[in-house]
């Protein structure tokens, strides 16, 4: 089980207080309870947590490839702390170590001076996000909860869409990926992947800017004209290499118009999507689907029927959002 699943299961079997938190929660049905799907079906987080310890960039594409590299970055990324990401590397390595991770386990494996290591666990045992056991052996600690209850309605919302966005992958054979906003950035949370051999990998916890891709126009459309202006005018240098600011507009128009959109290779010419919002119960955007593939997946009549099956399947899941316990027939 992935660490962070198993650590919610001990977490809901020890802390009543989080079934009395997850009453409050809209989109549960009355046959599911955040209880249980914290204790079942946690691992999107795993993801999530480890690309966040990695420091990686802000705008991290999607890849074409048939696997996804496992391979850790051999070199601390630019701009960041060097000790910090240290100290990162000895929380993740708690974090997945299931056997008991010790100070001198923890030094040999990361190649780090185990006096320092000591003074990296300290200092996170005082912060409350670790707690030292019998044996010298370290694991994470309950006072991680009220950081992470956050993510937990993402969860939610994951459980609406995993079997229609399974669904959908399965009958286009293209990647389906959920987004979500945060800041000027669309943030992937859930991914499809496509029953194709070749097809292209969708990254958990991989942003992007909202001036790029069909998801981020998504979020764009549902906006002021004047908050529109601005996010394209804080948009990093890097979003302009294959677009211009008049590309991002128009894409916006059109998607309006036809409560879909689309890109052809804005960011990486090789990658094109189609996106359609989901709209909670407040008429506000929650997230976004998108189909994600090569050009070849697009041409022709083909993208008329993808947009039907996006459309479809984008209205069926708001449609549960808006209205918790909605079956579709």
């Amino acid at each position: 089980m992935p660490f962070l699943g198993m650590w919610f299961h001990r977490v809901c079997a020890r802390d009543h207080s989080l079934r009395h938190y997850s009453a409050r929660w809209n989109l549960i049905t009355k046959h599911e309870t955040i209880f249980s799907l914290l204790k079942s079906k946690m691992a999107w987080l795993d993801g999530a947590l480890c690309w966040g310890l990695r420091a990686t960039s802000a705008l991290q594409p999607d890849t074409p490839m048939k696997r996804q590299s496992t391979k850790s970055p051999a070199k601390v990324p630019a701009h960041t702390v060097p000790v910090l990401c240290k100290a990162l590397r000895v929380f993740e390595a708690v974090a997945k170590d299931s056997s008991g991770a010790t100070t001198k386990s923890l030094a040999s494996s990361l190649d780090i001076a185990q006096s320092t290591c000591y003074r990296i666990l300290q200092s996170f045992v005082a912060s409350g996000w670790l707690c030292q056991r019998k044996g010298g052996i370290f694991d994470l600690s309950f006072g991680l909860v009220p950081l992470l209850r956050p993510l937990l309605r993402h969860e939610v919302l994951i459980e609406v869409v995993r079997e229609p966005l399974a669904q959908l992958a399965h009958t286009t054979g293209i990647t389906v990926k959920l987004t979500i906003r945060q800041d000027d950035s669309a943030v992937t949370i859930f991914s499809a992947q496509s029953p194709r051999p070749h097809s292209i990998v969708s990254r958990v916890g991989s942003m992007i800017s909202l001036a790029i891709g069909s998801s981020g126009a998504a979020y764009l459309g549902a906006m002021q004209d004047a908050e529109v202006r601005r996010i394209l005018d804080r948009a990093p240098a890097e979003v302009w290499k294959y677009q211009r600011r008049e590309t991002v507009l128009r894409r916006v128009r059109e998607g309006r118009k036809m409560g879909c959109y689309s890109d052809s290779g804005s960011y990486q010419p090789n990658i094109h999507t189609l996106s359609a919002p989901l709209i909670g119960q407040g008429n506000e955007i929650v997230g976004a689907i998108t189909l994600i593939g090569f050009p070849q997946d697009f041409a022709g009549t083909i993208k008329a029927s993808l947009i039907r099956e996006l459309k479809f399947t984008a209205g069926g899941c708001t449609r549960i959002i808006q209205n918790p316990g909605t079956v579709l027939g």
